[in-house]
Order: C-alpha cells, then structure tokens, then sequence
C-alpha cells in the first residue's frame, strides 16, 4: 500500500476528525433508542430487546467506489494494485472535515465520497475527478456532538439511508449496497439491484470517532 509521506499525515490528522464509519438499526417498531452493531469496535451496544437487522454486524465497507455492508472492504492504491491483498493491510479511514468524508488510503485525488444522481453512497476513484452530476450531499456531512463516543453521521442533503440486495433472493443474507433518499433524488425500483425499493432496509449512519482509527474486513 502506498501512504502519504509521514509529515503530511501528521499533518492530515492535525486538521481532521477521523470518523469510523457504523450501522445503527432505524426501526418504527423498535423500542430502543440506540442500537449499534460493528465489527470495527468491541465496544459497540446492542440490546436483546431490539429486533434485528439482517445483516450480523454494521460495518460499513468501500467496495470498488461503492459502500456495502456485508461485502469486503477493496480499493486501489496508487499503484493500481488492489489493497486488500493482505486483509490486515487493507486500511481504509473516513476523515470528516469541513463537511466533507473522504477515504484515507494514500491516492491521488482522496477519494471523496458522494452521493451519485440515481442515490448511491459512493466515492471517486484513483485519479477520477467527482462527477459534474454529484449532489450536494458531498458537502454537506456533520457529526454532532455526543455525551457518548458515539454520534450520528448526517448529512444536511439525505432525508433517509438504505441497505439494498444485489437479488430479492439475497434480502436477508446480503450484501447490501447503500443508497439514500435525499433532498433532491428519492430512490425508485430501477435505481436499486433488486429492482424491488421494498426489498431495501432503511437505518441511520454513525461514527465513533477516535485518532486514528482504521477499518478493514477481517472477520468477514
């Protein structure tokens, strides 16, 4: 993997929050206020009480310019050689700052995320500049304040998140593509694998945010 020079990575974290990207469950039945589930953090709370997503655990994963959650983490280095040859090795970090995320794995260009025009949760590739088309919602990220270490990740374009299947056959064993309605795009079938919204599971974003922090897919 090719990193950033080590003064302009002390630098980087000097001016950005690094945000760790976790699933929390969005239920209108559910009970519970907060329920979280990570493979990232073994400090994470999920009460009994709460029914269950189908996913077994909520990490959130970059996946060849897509985020899914069940899949494995993959990207390019600057080289163009996969990064997760090696799955320990295989470091990514969201950096929340100035209200914008990006990925952290030492490219040209960092990988800004975005939401692209059919409401895909995504982010530019190695030396590709953001499309014309990308929506306000690659600026408008903010993670307020908690009393607790973890806080929700919003955005001031996304009025709703979802997790959807490759295959209605695949609804409840994944993985699954995140996707957002926001102020100007509301998913329809045709935007979605499935081609079926209701096959799709809505839920909220959050972080824990620590210094530094990376995530990678072991245990998947």
């Amino acid at each position: 993997m090719v990193w950033f020079p080590a003064t302009a990575f002390i630098a980087l974290l000097g001016v950005a929050s690094s945000a760790v990207i976790l699933e929390r469950e969005k239920s209108l039945n559910s009970p519970c206020i907060k329920e979280w589930a990570s493979i990232i953090t073994v400090n994470g709370v999920q009460s009994k009480d709460c029914p269950s997503p189908p996913w077994k655990n909520g990490a959130i994963n970059a996946n060849n310019n897509r985020f899914y959650i069940g899949n494995s983490s993959v990207a390019l280095c600057a080289n163009d050689q996969l990064c997760n040859v090696k799955p320990s090795q295989a470091q990514f970090i969201i950096h929340h700052e100035i209200y914008t995320l990006r990925l952290h794995v030492g490219v040209l260009g960092g990988q800004q995320v975005y939401i692209d025009k059919k409401g895909a949760l995504r982010y530019n590739g190695v030396r590709e500049p953001l499309p014309v088309t990308w929506t306000a919602a690659a600026n408008g990220w903010d993670a307020p304040k908690s009393t607790n270490r973890y806080q929700t990740l919003r955005s001031r374009e996304v009025k709703k998140w979802w997790a959807c299947p490759e295959h209605s056959s695949k609804k409840n064993t994944g993985p699954w593509q995140v996707f957002a309605d926001t102020k100007k795009i509301t998913l329809k079938d045709s935007d979605v694998p499935s081609k079926k919204k209701s096959d799709c599971v809505t839920f909220s974003l959050g972080t824990e945010f620590v210094t530094p922090l990376f995530y990678n897919n072991v245990g998947w």
